[in-house]
């Protein structure tokens, strides 16, 4: 019975090593802005994902105005590619193709995420840029410069 036990332990100590080795393999590793902003300029298409879920109205404003900062970005606009604007609010996906439900809005692999949500950090992917956004947003704090 002893032998037995030992060999559970053993099994399980394997068992987590290998999900914890699985989970580490597949997270996202962060990028320097300049990697990222290289990214930008190989890609036909960008996501702008405002998501409101949980934040009061001065959170929900600022999220809104640096989804339209980017947008409207020169740095964006002189590469003459697709902008797709998404709004996630409690369990629906608003955009101007009219509501959709989170997971089908979740499909952006074929290009560039621009992921606002209430924070205070930003943090660059290869294709994707998580912005932090906090009760004092300046106007055109989001625009996107390149060069």
């Amino acid at each position: 019975m002893f032998e037995y036990k030992n060999l559970v332990v053993i099994i399980l100590f394997l068992v987590a090593v290998a999900f914890t080795y699985f989970i580490f393999l597949n997270q996202e590793k962060t990028v320097d802005p300049q990697q990222f902003l290289l990214s930008i300029q190989n890609t036909s298409k960008f996501y702008v994902i405002q998501d409101l879920r949980g934040s009061d109205d001065i959170y929900r404003r600022n999220i809104m105005q640096c989804g339209i900062d980017i947008a409207g970005s020169q740095g964006l606009a002189v590469l003459n590619k697709s902008i797709i604007i998404y709004a996630l609010e409690d369990s629906k996906c608003t955009s101007f193709e009219g509501e959709k439900t989170l997971s089908e809005c979740s499909n952006t692999a074929d290009g560039i995420v621009f992921y606002i949500s209430k924070g205070d950090k930003t943090l660059f992917y290869a294709k994707k840029m998580n912005i932090g956004v906090g009760a004092n947003y300046t106007l055109k704090s989001c625009d996107i410069k390149l060069g």
